[in-house]
């Protein structure tokens, strides 16, 4: 009886082992971020949202597009390939849409790289872009924007200043939580300080739920506090 319950503990050992690895695969969990098409359509740059409960099979999003597939496949260290079957909003003889393809995808940490392929009437697409983990660990970064010329206008001591707008190519880009579709970025300097030198402008990256949207606009030397970053959309 003695050896049957010490087999017994073994074996409920192993299981739990072998539940914690399967549950431990890289690629599990939702990954966010926005990708490049090529050749360049109606959206060359749009969100890419996609969900992975085992090594092997996952959901896709497409949040400005409107559709969203099946992924099915598989790979191993931190490699895979997949499937993409539209599910909804597919593409028609008569209207737009998605298509099906094939995803390459590598996992490292809390970074996902992207790269999706397919063919719509005898023309290859393809499309690019670096994810990353929803919840995960990411330092905040910045990408650059430019700075487009606003009104002019003079203060009581009769000098004249220029407003500039800060607009990258970048939409913003929210958490697929936040149920609310990307819009182009668009910030004023002047809420910060009023200026003639364009110069400094660039992108704020950060994560739901602290800043609210994953793109949002700062001059690289003007505080944050008083631009008001992510808010007041």
């Amino acid at each position: 009886m003695k050896a049957v319950l010490v087999f017994a503990l073994l074996a409920a050992g192993f299981a739990a082992a072998g539940s914690q690895a399967r549950a431990a695969d890289p690629i599990v969990g939702t990954w966010s971020g926005l990708v490049d098409q090529y050749p360049v359509g109606t959206q060359p740059q749009y969100p890419a949202t996609v969900t992975f409960t085992s090594s092997s099979s996952g959901t896709s999003a497409y949040s400005s597009l409107s559709c969203g597939g099946e992924l099915s496949g598989g790979g191993s260290g931190g490699a895979y390939r997949f499937s993409e079957y539209i599910s909804y909003g597919r593409a028609t003889a008569t209207s737009g849409g998605c298509i099906n393809g094939s995803i390459d995808i590598s996992v490292q940490g809390d970074t996902m790289s992207f790269r999706w392929s397919g063919s719509w009437n005898g023309v290859r697409y393809g499309a690019s872009g670096t994810l990353h983990r929803v919840g995960g660990h990411r330092r905040a970064g910045w990408s650059p924007g430019s700075w487009v010329r606003g009104t002019s206008v003079a203060n009581v001591l009769g000098t004249c200043f220029t407003t500039w707008t800060c607009q990258p190519s970048s939409p913003i880009m929210r958490a697929p939580e936040s149920k609310v579709v990307s819009t182009r970025a668009q910030r004023t300097k002047g809420a910060c300080a009023i200026t003639n030198d364009p110069e400094s402008c660039g992108v704020c990256i950060s994560y739901e739920p602290a800043a609210r949207c994953e793109y949002c606009v700062a001059p690289q030397d003007c505080d944050p506090s008083f631009m008001d970053c992510c808010s007041g959309r």
